[in-house]
């Protein structure tokens, strides 16, 4: 017999519970499969593997290289050569498609343009620009067409459009509506838009230009008031606007539509009543006349467009400047002087600065009203709107004016203009509603055209050829 204090048998036999009826057990559930867990390492490698499937689009650094082309319509002359960056490709006469041969890398950004124009040709770019995505470019389209010219009128607020033919002649004018007064006129670098000042209304109008010399409207902006001159930053994104009624300079910045929209800064000052304004070829710096004070205000622009009066604001010209031009190269600046008949000259300083040269002025015909020069800058022409004349000059490699020639007119000259290969010249004659044109031969010598002059709107004031 075991002892108190030992441990009691453990009684292994089955015993069956007896239970009352109300209290039995309800029916056993049937039991839920366990899952089978991973080791805690797979089941982490798996979470990473599933992740960088799901971002794999985000975090994949995609390669290569591809290349950019497109298409060519209306290109009948030689002289064409476009630019990427710093790869450029010369076209030749009927192209209808070309391709860079330097490959984009993705995700760098490219950018076609002009960098020369074909002969008696202008071209513009479309879908020029963008992104390097992982397939080459081939939809960059450029445009080619005939020279255009544009006279606008002020007498019956129109502006006349027309094509250049071959021989230099102008085709048939179009019509085109303008603002009260339109007085001034100026394409953009590529030929695709005109801008019109309207001297009655305060006001410039944007159009896009057709082949044959047809205007859109793309818009209207206002100005200070009686807005004269109008010029173009080269780059084509800038607009300036000489207000002749009061003492400022109108700014804009060009959309990709062609339309304008005044900077933050929409106007400066300039002296009283300026009539013209002119930039110069690397777009650093811009001159305007005023005709009220018998001076050129001086300008830097700005990276955003914007212009800034040098240190010394204004320098002297002769009396009531009403015309303004810069040399081609950059190195001259010539004011037309309407009451003293002359033209003054200046050295353009690397600071933008001007230097009256030595010979200050050199002579012109009576009131002098607009000047062109020649796109290489061997020569220059004035319009004379007293006599009805046109005074040539030669120009020597420092940009000094010479008189080389006098040439008749219309009636009462009041613009002038030189087709953009130095081939053609054209005056408009706001006495007889016609314009003058000529061919430029050696020497700066000019000869009347078979069809010496085309009749246009009423009192035309200005023309432009692009």
């Amino acid at each position: 017999m075991p002892s108190p204090s030992s441990p009691r048998p453990r009684d292994t036999r089955a015993t069956a519970l007896a239970f009352p009826p109300s209290a039995a057990p309800a029916p056993a559930a049937t039991a839920r499969p366990r899952r089978r867990r991973l080791p805690v390492q797979l089941a982490l490698a798996s979470a990473i593997t599933a992740l960088a499937s799901l971002l794999g689009g985000c975090l994949e650094v995609s390669e290569g290289s591809y290349t950019v082309g497109g298409t060519i319509t209306g290109l009948s002359s030689a002289g064409l050569v476009i630019a990427n960056g710093s790869d450029t490709l010369s076209l030749s006469a009927g192209a209808t498609s070309f391709t860079f041969s330097e490959e984009v890398d993705v995700g760098d950004t490219w950018a076609v343009s002009i960098s020369t124009q074909p002969d008696g040709q202008t071209c513009s770019v479309g879908n020029g620009s963008g992104t390097m995505g992982t397939a080459k470019v081939s939809d960059v389209v450029i445009t080619c067409r005939a020279y255009v010219a544009l006279v606008v009128n002020s007498g019956d607020a129109t502006v006349s459009g027309a094509s250049v033919n071959d021989d230099g002649t102008l085709a048939t004018p179009v019509g085109n509506s303008a603002g009260s007064k339109p007085g001034g006129i100026a394409f953009s670098p590529d030929g695709q838009y005109a801008w019109v000042t309207n001297t009655g209304s305060g006001s410039v109008w944007s159009y896009s230009v057709a082949a044959d010399g047809t205007l859109t409207k793309l818009g209207s902006v206002t100005t200070g008031s009686a807005p004269a001159g109008v010029a173009v930053a080269p780059s084509g994104d800038y607009v300036y606007v000489a207000n002749g009624g009061g003492t400022t300079i109108s700014q804009y910045v060009v959309g990709d539509s062609g339309a304008l929209t005044a900077l933050s800064t929409a106007t400066v000052n300039s002296g009283s009543q300026p009539t013209a304004i002119a930039v110069t070829p690397n777009g650093g710096h811009a001159y305007s006349v005023n005709s009220g004070a018998n001076t050129i205000t001086q300008y830097s622009v700005g990276s955003s467009g914007s212009l800034s009066t040098l240190g010394t604001a204004t320098i002297a010209t002769g009396s009531t400047p009403v015309a303004v031009a810069v040399h081609p190269s950059g190195i001259a600046v010539y004011a037309v002087n309407y009451a003293s008949h002359s033209v003054s000259q200046y050295t353009l300083g690397s600071t933008g600065a001007l230097t009256a040269m030595s010979s200050a002025t050199v002579s012109a015909g009576t009131n002098p009203v607009a000047i062109a020069v020649k796109p290489d800058g061997k020569y220059a022409w004035v319009a004379n709107s007293g006599n009805g004349s046109i005074t040539a000059y030669s120009v020597s490699s420092a940009g000094v004016l010479t008189v080389a020639g006098t040439y008749s007119a219309g009636s009462s000259p009041t613009g002038i203009a030189v087709s953009p290969d130095g081939q053609w010249l054209y005056v408009s004659n706001g006495g007889d509603a016609t314009v003058s044109q000529y061919a430029i031969g050696s020497g700066g010598k000019l000869t009347a055209l078979d069809t010496a002059t085309v009749t246009v709107g009423a009192t035309p004031a200005a023309v432009a050829v692009r």
